[in-house]
């Protein structure tokens, strides 16, 4: 499928310095990919979105290494270079780790949940509603006392106004969201026949570095 879409674009005539130029770009490639694949309204976990766009990830890096087989090496050392000058430092753990481990599934749940949190009750998600719209409260009470152009035309006060109930169900859903994945639900996705595709492409590529011969049938 990807491949279809190289083919389509002139080989997309990336250089290593446009591919890891941020995530944005792998970002849109994944998700038009994805929508060939599967309804992208029924992945809900980021886990699962940091697992498919780190194996996409492997598959790009290794359909756009150079030809010549002998520049591999500093191909992917150059590229894992650039991700850690962005700061990705998560991206390039997980590329260095075995995607289909269950270590790696850990792992990936570790950063996961260090970025979005660990998933909350229904009471203490409402806490945490409240002590953010309290939090906006103070701030836009803040602003208003700096309003001298036109004292008597206020920001409303987010509690008071009529959005603070969906605005506090957003948080609540937020905070009650699971993110990460677990061992079921990472083996069906790591089964799926695309995602086999995309890892073999990245074996093989890994396996040319390290000069051993790849079976994919292992």
């Amino acid at each position: 499928m990807i491949n279809d879409k190289i083919a389509n674009t002139d080989k997309m005539n990336i250089e290593i310095k446009k591919i890891t130029s941020g995530l944005v770009v792998v970002d849109d490639i994944l998700y038009s990919n994805l929508g060939f694949q599967i309804n992208l309204d029924v992945i809900k976990n980021e886990a699962e979105v940091w697992l498919r766009e780190n194996i996409f990830l492997r598959s790009l890096i290794a359909q756009m290494a150079p030809k010549n087989k002998k520049e591999f090496s500093s191909y992917h050392s150059e590229v894992m270079n650039k991700f850690k000058r962005m700061g990705m430092f998560q991206t390039v753990e997980l590329l260095n780790a075995d995607p289909i481990t269950e270590g790696f599934r850990l792992t990936l749940n570790m950063i996961v949940e260090s970025l979005y949190g660990k998933q909350k009750t229904e009471k203490e998600a409402a806490i945490v509603a409240d002590q953010e719209i309290s939090y906006w409260d103070f701030l836009i009470a803040s602003e208003n006392k700096k309003l001298t152009w036109c004292a008597d035309k206020q920001y409303p006060i987010l509690s008071c106004s009529a959005e603070s109930e969906k605005v506090r169900e957003i948080i609540i859903r937020t905070e009650t969201q699971k993110n990460i994945i677990n061992k079921e639900e990472f083996e069906k996705i790591i089964n799926e026949s695309e995602i086999k595709k995309q890892l073999n492409k990245w074996n093989e590529y890994i396996c040319q570095i390290l000069g051993f011969k790849y079976n994919s049938d292992k």
